[in-house]
């Protein structure tokens, strides 16, 4: 599975297998620009996958994300809104798509995976990019 968090500041792009492990994420300057920043994300995913189609892409990105996979509105990356995301990515790496908010993405993990696991109730919040709900 490849992961990318796109935030205000710098991009993560990292690979994951079914056993969740998530080893040597590539960190980099998040690009402004929506097409410059796309087209770094597939350069920094092309060597992680080492030629192969990820099962599924998963983005958490920081703004508002609507159900549909779309950047309604973000802060930090004004070029990325109104943007099809889960499409871009679907057709980019030919695999099934996931876009959420980064803060969503994070409260879903920690209330699935990790710390949360378990509770009926999980509340999870990030000091970067909001409040997540789970």
């Amino acid at each position: 599975m490849l992961l990318i968090d796109v935030g205000g500041s710098n991009t993560r792009v990292a690979v994951s297998e079914r056993d969740g492990v998530i080893e040597n994420p590539v960190i980099f300057p998040t690009e402004k620009d929506f097409d410059a920043g796309i087209n770094k994300i597939a350069e920094t995913a092309a060597p992680l996958l080492h030629g192969e189609k990820p099962e599924a892409v998963v983005m958490g990105i920081t703004g508002q994300v609507s159900d549909a996979g779309e950047l309604i509105k973000s802060p930090n990356l004004p070029t990325w809104e109104d943007r099809d995301l889960k499409n871009v990515l679907y057709e980019r790496f030919d695999a099934p798509a996931y876009v959420l908010n980064d803060a969503q993405l994070g409260a879903a993990g920690e209330a699935t995976a990790g710390a949360g696991k378990g509770a009926s109730v999980v509340l999870y919040m990030t000091l970067g990019t909001g409040i997540g709900f789970a």
